[in-house]
């Protein structure tokens, strides 16, 4: 998969990660459900690396295009609990 993203798109997708993630690490301590708990701790984690690997663009990525490979390598999908 390849996705180039302007520097405006890249900082809106870096505030809307960075507003998400304390309601997801909340999610994870007030969940009781042991599955769910541990499928949002997955997620947290996925969403920490993928937003530090988008704060680091600028040393990635000079044009100023952020290469979807500069976000997405080793990460795996997540599927929330229903």
């Amino acid at each position: 998969m390849h996705l180039e993203l302007s520097e405006e798109e890249a900082s809106f997708l870096e505030r809307v990660m960075s507003g998400y993630l304390p309601a997801l690490r909340e999610l994870v301590y007030k969940t009781e459900n042991y599955d769910w708990r541990q499928q949002y701790k997955r997620d947290e984690q996925l969403l920490a690396a993928l937003l530090e690997r988008l704060r680091s663009r600028g040393r990635e990525a000079p044009g100023g295009d952020v290469p979807a490979e500069a976000l997405l390598t080793d990460v795996g999908p997540s599927i929330a609990p229903s």
